[in-house]
């Protein structure tokens, strides 16, 4: 029996998948050129747009019923070059289009029962140091639950 990967992985592999997803060809805004999962700094990306998604925490509640609930959080962090004059409605555009995707499916594939996006916050170019890049991040919360001792199976 081939083991399978745990819940949490499964849902981090779909907000990629999902966030590669963003292009002009599929409805989007935006055409994201690069996504990278956390150990990345949008900074020495050097393709543009860019999300990096950062795990946060899993905040694991309290088992009941042979259940294990969980809260994932995920920073996505979203990153253009400021070379375009029109990057300030660029990059809002950038903030809706990752929204929206995140919404298509709030179930991750099934393996979450809701995700949640927060506010964005936007960093500009100058409180990055005038590098040329212009970045937001949105917090997203995903809830999940697991059997108590199997990570591997959603319910």
């Amino acid at each position: 029996m081939a083991v399978t990967e745990p819940v949490e992985e499964r849902i981090v592999a779909n907000v990629i998948t999902t966030l590669q997803g963003i292009t002009v060809a599929n409805g989007y805004n935006t055409t994201v050129a690069a996504v990278r999962r956390q150990h990345s700094n949008a900074l020495q990306l050097r393709t543009w747009p860019a999300c990096i998604v950062v795990h946060e925490s899993a905040d694991k509640r309290s088992k009941r019923l042979g259940m294990a609930p969980v809260m994932l959080t995920l920073t996505i962090i979203m990153a253009l070059s400021t070379k375009d004059t029109t990057w300030p409605t660029l990059l809002e555009r950038f903030i809706g289009d990752v929204d929206d995707a995140l919404r298509v499916d709030v179930t991750r594939g099934g393996d979450a029962v809701v995700t949640f996006s927060q506010e964005s916050q936007i960093y500009d170019s100058d409180e990055l140091g005038n590098t040329g890049v212009v970045a937001a991040q949105t917090i997203v919360e995903i809830s999940y639950r697991t059997a108590y001792l199997d990570t591997q199976t959603s319910i």
